[in-house]
């Protein structure tokens, strides 16, 4: 209860005694009363924040930069390694496509379409996480890298299967669109959205019914009924984690669902407040544990790169897919190293000066 509610609850037990009115009934007047007071109180407290915004914003931003530096400052090493990987895969991805691209439309080659547009979704994801990282927000990082992880997987699949299945894969965005338009009318009056029009849900019903009917009744259930054909029983991601050799990444997998999903997550159980002695509710940057992130993006980008470089293969293509292990083995390295090395520093510089304090 703040100060308000107090002198408030004081205030009625006072005027319940001079009145004669019960202290229920009189809550009751006070409280319908203090409700119209809300709004006005409210537009008040705007008024506030809204002439403080600019000094509010100023502060967090010199704050913020100066946390930019420190954590910079920390995994510089690990971080320069990382930006290294993101642009030699960019360049790499970009390479494949642009040199494959006439052949594929003459060839009606639909695997690197797909395969490219994995890659890019890669390279883009993979640059979130990096942005993450050097923010300060290793458990964002985590839940980001779970998407990565998809990316790669299913590239993996398409790279080292048929035409079909990457055919199977772009159609597969139809039956999606149609769902979601019908999800989208369920609630459009709800939600408050503009009304979706007849004609254009026609043309998805359309659109829909013709991949259907092209790849059979079972292609419009389940998220990955498009790779059902490779696959033995229900087509999961879990099964195609399991046909590229990728499943042994579950675990992983399943403990960045964690910083994904609502579910209740202790305090000391994230990532940001490892490096702490007491409790913490976290809600902000933290310059710890950025080294499983910063690894687990690495490793999905080199896969999600391989897949590309491979399905094409040149001399040269296969060569950077080894260039790039390498500097996935020496962010591993890096980041291992860092975490207790800086951490240990930090705490010799903290016990100095706390005897330095007591002379």
């Amino acid at each position: 209860m703040n100060e308000a509610d107090q002198g408030l609850q004081k205030a009625l037990v006072k005027m319940a005694a001079k009145s004669g009115l019960s202290e229920d009934k009189l809550s009751k007047i006070v409280s319908e009363e203090t409700e119209k007071m809300i709004p006005a109180f409210a537009d008040d407290i705007f008024t506030d924040c809204k002439a403080r915004l600019p000094e509010m914003v100023n502060e967090y931003a010199e704050l913020e930069a100066r946390f930019r530096e420190r954590n910079y400052s920390r995994w510089k090493e690990g971080f320069d390694l990382l930006q290294m990987l993101i642009v030699t895969s960019h360049e790499a991805g970009g390479a494949v496509y642009n040199d494959e691209k006439k052949r594929a439309e003459e060839k009606n080659d639909l695997k690197l379409g797909a395969l490219a547009s994995l890659h890019a979704r890669a390279v883009l994801v993979s640059r979130e996480i990096f942005c993450l990282l050097k923010g300060g927000f290793p458990d964002g990082a985590l839940g980001r890298w779970r998407t990565l992880h998809e990316i790669a997987v299913v590239a993996t699949f398409l790279s080292r299967n048929s035409q079909l299945v990457s055919k199977r894969y772009l159609a597969k965005r139809h039956v999606i669109a149609f769902e979601a338009a019908k999800q989208y009318r369920e609630y459009e009056k709800q939600a408050g959205l503009e009304p979706f029009g007849d004609i254009e849900f026609q043309r998805l019903s359309d659109i829909k019914e013709a991949v259907v009917s092209e790849f059979g009744f079972e292609f419009s259930k389940g998220d990955w009924s498009w790779a059902k054909p490779e696959l033995s029983g229900t087509a999961t991601f879990f099964q195609i984690e399991k046909a590229v050799g990728l499943d042994h990444w579950r675990p992983r997998y399943k403990w960045a669902c964690a910083d994904t999903h609502g579910n209740y997550r202790p305090p000391n159980a994230m990532l940001g407040v490892s490096e702490n002695r007491g409790l913490v509710l976290l809600a902000g940057e933290s310059n710890s544990a950025m080294a499983d992130p910063a690894q687990m993006m690495a490793i999905s980008l080199a896969i999600a790169t391989s897949a590309l470089m491979t399905a094409y293969p040149t001399i040269d293509r296969l060569a950077m897919t080894k260039v790039m292990d390498k500097i996935c083995d020496d962010i591993a390295n890096t980041f291992t190293r860092l975490g207790p090395e800086t951490l240990k520093e930090y705490r010799r510089k903290r016990r100095i000066n706390k005897s330095n304090s007591l002379l």
